[in-house]
């Protein structure tokens, strides 16, 4: 009977190399193919094979050749072997002379028969959890001693610990790449939604930069969907709205963009173009796209579209710009379709269109009726103020307060943001100066700004304004900016701005994952030094091991770039806990203090319980 040793040498660099998968995203296949293809040079056997659980099912997901991994599967079609035995039991189990043994007999004369003379089984086991089986072939009897049986069951457990490392890294990005596409796209007609519209229109806008060509928007609004809902219901509603994007999609050409904003409104970015006359040609074939009825569920549906068109050249004009200018265009389209044969109308015009809310918030930002509220950041350690985030908030006379999602969507809408905007800035900065000398004051303030905001010429100069004349060191202030999980992707001179900003000392916050190029797109080159930690993933925490694993991604995402991480909407003990735990050192959240006006904020540090 041959005796086992063990290659001390080779076993540390096996080791080793497992360890070096946990910083990278080797998939399960790789990391079992590395194991069974080492295993032999650490103990003297023929060859390694891997039992794997799937779900409820167990697959043969390794050998070392594929003679052994034949032999491999025999296990599975006998119904028995020592693989099957030691997952099952959470044993190694032993077949040191397969022609002595009589516990696997239809198994053992298969083996035999492929030339194999042992086999040790050691189970793959991870806090508790039965992983797999590892599978250890000889040609002839094996006999193994203490040394070697420890060795074989660390290989096994390590590659258990790998092996769900691995998963986790797989649903991880699965879960990641799921919820990007969903930020990006139309749940209902799976065409881009706003954020991917605007970063497609940038790229088409600096192309044009770049090439002396033009790009164009095209805004289609539909004309007689409210009368399709109401006669037919909301389902042949969605059911049409999902039919005019499929013969939308055939008109375009491979390089153009088709988007859905919502409600019954579709955008069309092209790039490349060479002048105004061919975006007006793209028109018409949009146009034409609504001549004939659509077919929805065996019943022909008939809706007309209003056009609106915009076209830049070489010029500096934003993604927002542009396609506000096409809005206003499809909006005289709308209110003038005698401007073209046909109620599918094509205008090149400026128009302005704003609901009753919209004109409210005008009036509140003119008068002044707008608040800022401040929430704290905390320190965990130590359970005080580490900053503020400011917070607008606006109550309308009649209708109650306004969720303040609802009003920076508005002011989008109404160009309002960037006077909005201005103005809370400053509030803020003043804000916070004023208290400053109280004992655990925050250390700073973060407000939040749009791409659309950041994107203004006069952006970084309104900055340094505002902080030159409330006496505001620029380390005190953090501007944290949407990213396209959020809103609008910023564009090329938001990064600028930021860039220009963050030089003068000023900090710059992005939500979601430690990684600028998400924030701000590829090549604008912005450096980050605060990074928060989505709600979404906060709540799942105690309750979805995926949210869990990805907010200690983004932990050590923050680290590997040195920028301060923040976990949003903590609402709960367990959420707190959770996070202290993956060493999160910041956290906002209702659990830990709700906004509060300047006067309560002001009261509570003379308090001493800011």
């Amino acid at each position: 009977m041959r005796e086992a040793s063990v290659n001390q040498q080779q076993l540390t660099s096996v080791l080793a190399e497992f360890a070096h998968t946990l910083v990278t995203d080797y998939p399960v296949h790789a990391i079992l193919e590395h194991l069974v293809q080492r295993v032999p040079e650490v103990l003297p056997v023929t060859g390694a094979g891997v039992v794997l659980a799937e779900g409820a099912t167990l697959q043969f997901a390794a050998a070392s050749d594929d003679a052994l991994l034949r032999v491999e599967g025999l296990q599975r079609r006998c119904g028995e072997g020592p693989g099957l035995d030691a997952y099952r039991t959470g044993r190694p189990v032993l077949v040191p002379d397969l022609a002595a043994d009589d516990r696997f007999a239809r198994f053992a004369a298969a083996a035999t028969a492929a030339g194999f003379a042992a086999v040790v089984s050691f189970p793959m086991r991870w806090q508790g959890e039965q992983i797999g089986a590892l599978d250890l072939y000889g040609d002839a009897p094996l006999e193994l001693g203490g040394a070697e049986f420890g060795a074989a069951q660390v290989l096994a457990d390590v590659a258990a610990a790998y092996v769900v490392n691995a998963r986790t890294h797989e649903r991880i990005s699965a879960s990641a790449a799921e919820h990007e596409h969903r930020s990006l796209h139309d749940p209902l007609t799976g065409l881009a939604n706003r954020a991917l519209l605007l970063d497609r229109l940038d790229r088409a806008l600096l192309l044009a930069e770049r090439s002396a060509t033009a790009a164009g928007v095209l805004f289609v609004d539909l004309d007689g969907f409210k009368a399709v809902n109401d006669v037919h219901g909301h389902h042949v509603g969605d059911l049409l709205l999902v039919a005019v994007a499929d013969r939308l999609r055939e008109l375009l050409r491979p390089g153009d963009t088709l988007a859905r904003l919502g409600g019954d409104e579709f955008v069309v970015v092209c790039e490349g173009l060479s002048g105004a006359d061919e975006m007006a040609g793209v028109a018409r074939r949009v146009a034409t796209a609504f001549e004939r009825p659509f077919r929805v569920e065996g019943r022909a549906v008939e809706v007309g579209a209003s056009i609106g068109v915009a076209v830049a050249g070489a010029d500096e004009r934003s993604p927002e710009d542009l396609l506000r200018e096409a809005d206003r265009a499809m909006y005289v389209a709308k209110r003038n379709p005698s401007l073209v044969p046909g109620r599918a109308a094509a205008a090149l015009a400026a128009g302005h269109h704003r609901t009753s809310l919209e004109s409210e918030l005008a009036a509140a930002v003119a008068d002044g009726a707008l608040r800022v509220v401040y929430q704290p950041v905390v320190d965990l350690a130590t359970g005080r103020w580490a900053g503020a985030e400011a917070l607008v908030r606006w109550q309308q006379r009649r209708g109650g307060a306004v969720a303040a999602a609802e009003v920076v969507a508005a002011a989008e809408r109404a160009g309002l943001i960037v006077p909005m905007g201005a103005w809370v800035l400053a509030r803020a900065c003043a804000d916070v100066r004023s208290v400053a000398g109280l004992p655990g004051a925050p250390r700073g303030v973060a407000v939040n700004v749009s791409p659309t905001q950041l994107s203004h010429p006069a952006f970084p100069e309104l900055v340094e304004d505002v902080l030159r004349r409330t006496g505001t060191p620029p380390g005190d202030l953090c501007l944290e900016i949407g990213t396209p999980w959020s809103g609008a992707a910023p564009s090329r001179a938001a990064a600028r701005a930021a860039q220009r900003l963050r030089e003068a000392g000023v900090h710059i916050a992005v939500d979601g994952f430690a990684d600028r190029h998400r924030a701000f797109g590829a090549g604008r080159d912005v450096d980050v030094d605060v990074v928060k930690i989505p709600r979404t993933f906060v709540r799942d925490l105690g309750c979805e091991p995926v949210g869990e694993a990805v907010v200690a991604s983004i932990l050590h995402q923050g680290r590997r770039i040195d920028a301060r991480v923040v976990a949003e909407g903590v609402e709960t003990a367990e959420q707190l806990e959770r996070l202290h735990a993956l060493g999160c050192r910041e956290a906002q959240g209702y659990l830990l203090g709700r906004p509060r006006a300047l006067s309560q904020l002001r009261t509570a540090l003379a308090a001493g319980s800011g």
